[in-house]
């Protein structure tokens, strides 16, 4: 049952972080469970290609000046991370916080840990669904046919010759969230009797992108050198804004698929480096994107 839930920060003193937000709150995210329980930690932490929760950046903190956000006693942000898991609602994430220690170093910052969003009431970036009521809320005559996607943070796809691609194509999106969607998801799409490789296949020749309000971000990670070494800074790129899909070109058992997976992305997120801040993501049925061009 995937979850999302916004944890709220007040920085305690002033502080410089260099390089990407989200790969600090990674960090934190991980080693915090070391004091909770360790074997989920690990487990978070192990080498399963498609990983069971994504990360965000630190959000809200707006003195960003090359590759080096600054921060003053008192500031707040927000830290939205989310649970692929399959178990009881929120139930990863209510582990953590009932053991959370009520401070967090992220980016060599100290923060003061004020509260939990666990409900769109409380944060619209924080919410629970089940995966059988995702999978059913769509399954209407007419499923919609147009979805606005929204890329809060940089997004990018990993190709397999090793290139990046820093614009959402929508077959690269749409595969993205099936595979994760499949992963972790006891009601595996498309529906019986359909393989996943014959409906991205209609996919990609049924829908498209029919506008888009983007722009490319460029960051670094920072990756720890080895026997003395200084750490290495690697440059990252992906693109935030909107984007238009088009899919009256699909069946209507497509569409409904489409329209799960796009509500999915709320938790899943999209392309690469979901864990470490990028691809954190929200869709609805629309059709208010305006094309650039």
């Amino acid at each position: 049952m995937p979850a999302a839930a916004v944890l709220f920060l007040q920085a305690q003193h002033d502080g410089a972080i260099y390089g990407a937000t989200g790969q600090h709150a990674a960090g934190f995210w991980l080693s915090s469970w070391r004091g909770i329980a360790a074997g989920v930690g690990d487990a978070l932490h192990d080498d399963r290609p498609l990983r069971q929760f994504t990360v965000s950046p630190l959000l809200g903190l707006t003195d960003v000046r090359h590759g080096v956000t600054r921060v003053a006693a008192g500031d707040m942000a927000r830290l939205r991370i989310t649970a692929l898991d399959d178990r009881e609602p929120g139930g990863l994430l209510a582990e953590w916080w009932r053991g959370a220690p009520g401070e967090a170093t992220i980016g060599g910052v100290a923060w003061h840990m004020q509260g939990l969003a666990t409900t769109p009431d409380d944060h619209p970036g924080a919410g629970v669904a089940a995966y059988a009521a995702l999978r059913d809320r769509h399954r209407r005559p007419s499923p919609p046919r147009r979805w606005t996607i929204v890329f809060e943070t940089p997004t990018a796809f990993h190709l397999r010759d090793d290139n990046i691609l820093p614009f959402p194509l929508p077959a690269l999106l749409v595969t993205g969230w099936l595979n994760r969607w499949n992963e972790y998801s006891p009601q595996p799409l498309p529906a019986a009797g359909d393989t996943p490789a014959a409906f991205l296949e209609r996919v990609e020749a049924g829908l498209r992108t029919s506008a888009y309000r983007l722009k490319t971000v460029s960051f670094r990670f920072r990756h720890a050198g080895s026997g003395g070494r200084r750490s290495v800074e690697v440059p990252q790129i992906g693109c935030v804004g909107e984007l238009a899909l088009d899919g009256t070109g699909l069946v209507a058992a497509d569409r409904a698929a489409v329209a799960t997976l796009v509500d999915f992305a709320f938790f899943c997120g999209s392309g690469h480096h979901t864990t470490m801040g990028m691809g954190q993501t929200h869709g609805h049925e629309a059709d208010t994107v305006k094309d650039e061009g």
